[in-house]
């Protein structure tokens, strides 16, 4: 099990022996996923911890998108190598990707614990052509899922303080 280092529970446990694609997980030896070997919550978490606050605009820490996730986890981590998938976007050929990988676990740890460090959202995928991120290596990458589904968007959770109007 993977904790989130704030005593929280496991984040990205999983929750069955295969995926959803049917596959078995990925274990070594000692029988753990890659997830529990990799701390991956952890990282996730502190990587959502480190994006900067814009100081007193009411809307709190902005949201990072899986893709950016997926590029700020490999520029940490190097996540691709760890997990051994690809980061993501058109092209790739690769349809569990880094950001696909993520952005799934944290939606299903999201939806089932109100306790959860992280909250997401979605940018819905109107009127969008394209969605372009800059990979570490300085390569762009171009969302898979722009038109087709909305992208999911994560932050680390705080309370935003409410304002009341006059």
């Amino acid at each position: 099990m993977i904790e989130d280092g704030g005593g929280h529970r496991p984040i990205l446990a999983c929750a069955s022996d295969t995926s959803r694609n049917g596959r078995p997980h990925s274990r070594d030896a000692s029988g753990m996923t890659i997830r529990d070997d990799h701390k991956l919550t952890d990282k996730v978490v502190a990587v959502l911890g480190a994006v900067p606050r814009t100081d007193g605009h009411p809307f709190g820490r902005p949201f990072l998108s899986a893709y950016q996730l997926a590029c700020a986890l490999e520029r940490s981590y190097r996540i691709g190598a760890l997990l051994g998938k690809e980061l993501g976007g058109v092209g790739t050929g690769t349809p569990n990707s880094v950001a696909e990988y993520v952005a799934g676990a944290l939606a299903r740890r999201i939806r089932n614990d109100s306790h959860f460090p992280v909250e997401g959202a979605f940018l819905a995928d109107q009127d969008v052509a394209e969605l372009r991120f800059r990979t570490p290596d300085g390569e762009h990458m171009v969302s898979s899922d722009t038109g087709t589904s909305p992208l999911s968007l994560f932050r680390r959770h705080e309370e935003v303080s409410a304002t009341t109007s006059p």
